[in-house]
């Protein structure tokens, strides 16, 4: 009997322990445990728990030891950050600090889908689907215009000089924050960047149009001049720039570059034109539903991949 009292006993206790709250933070410390066994432990039980660990694994993400910074990666990857739901609960933690939040929602503006999306699968993909992948992204460039602009903008920044990075989203980002400093950086990416094609309407944003897309057309000119001197194919800059031109309000002029892009070129997609909103404005005109009626279908990459 006494046996038994004590197996039910152990058992009760641990039953009990099970039903506690888990201590995340503690958790997220032992990702750097000398012991493996700890920090496995530790990795499998903040996986577990889901996005109520969220603000705890964000900080271990940026970790200065490379154990706990990889494990808390690992617990990102399985997450599937960033989607909408993670990246408003984020937003919304009062365990992570403003620095750790800028830090990943500007990582997150690096986030791979869809812009290094396998061929074969971005010609499976509708829009909307591609819509669906980036949506946890914007949420990403929306939650970081709700912090401190100085602290955003200069994670923002960091994004801009990086040669070899995407900037849509990150320039989408500096839009919706939409301060001075903002448009000085939109400005300045507008004058010397190669990609200046890239500023679209969500990238505006809150900032005047007029000194920031002339600039960036007069980029997008030169961009369009060298590569066509190269022999190279010239259809995403050519969508760029047709997008920039109805920004611009200039649409009289988007016939031109738009139809050459989608005739001429395997890269610009007049499926995605459909649904692009820099076309906003043309989506009711005769001649714009004509050519998307012509050159209908899915290509291979999408607006904000012309390197």
């Amino acid at each position: 009997m006494v046996g038994l009292f004590v197996l039910l006993t152990s058992r009760s206790l641990l039953q009990a322990a099970a039903a506690l709250p888990l201590d995340y933070a503690a958790l997220a410390e032992a990702l750097g445990e000398r012991s493996s066994d700890k920090c496995a432990q530790a990795e499998e039980a903040l996986r577990d728990a889901g996005p109520e660990a969220l603000a705890h694994v964000a900080k271990a993400a940026f970790s200065k030891l490379p154990e706990p910074r990889a494990r808390a990666r690992r617990i990102l990857d399985a997450w599937n950050w960033p989607t909408r739901p993670l990246v408003e609960r984020l937003g919304s933690s009062p365990n992570c600090p403003v620095e750790f939040q800028a830090k990943l929602l500007a990582e997150a503006l690096r986030h791979p889908a869809p812009v290094e999306m396998d061929p074969l699968e971005a010609e499976i993909l509708s829009p909307e689907k591609h819509l669906e992948v980036q949506e946890g992204v914007l949420a990403a460039a929306a939650a970081l215009a709700r912090l401190p602009a100085q602290l955003a903008l200069a994670e923002l920044a960091a994004n801009l000089a990086d040669a070899d990075l995407p900037k849509y989203y990150t320039l989408t980002a500096i839009g919706a924050i939409g301060t001075e400093t903002g448009a000085q950086m939109l400005l300045s990416f507008a004058e010397e960047d190669s990609t200046a094609g890239w500023i679209s309407a969500p990238a505006l944003g809150k900032l005047g149009h007029g000194k920031i897309l002339e600039a960036a057309l007069a980029r997008s000119q030169k961009r369009i001049d060298v590569r066509r001197a190269l022999k190279e194919d010239i259809s995403v800059a050519l969508y760029n720039h047709a997008c920039l031109l109805a920004l611009a309000g200039r649409l009289d002029e988007v016939r031109e570059p738009l139809e050459t892009a989608l005739r001429e070129g395997e890269e610009a997609d007049a499926t995605w034109a459909r649904i692009d909103p820099d076309f906003r404005a043309l989506r009711e005109t005769p001649w714009f539903q004509e050519i998307l009626a012509r050159y209908g279908g899915y290509g291979l990459r999408r607006k904000g991949q012309d390197r």
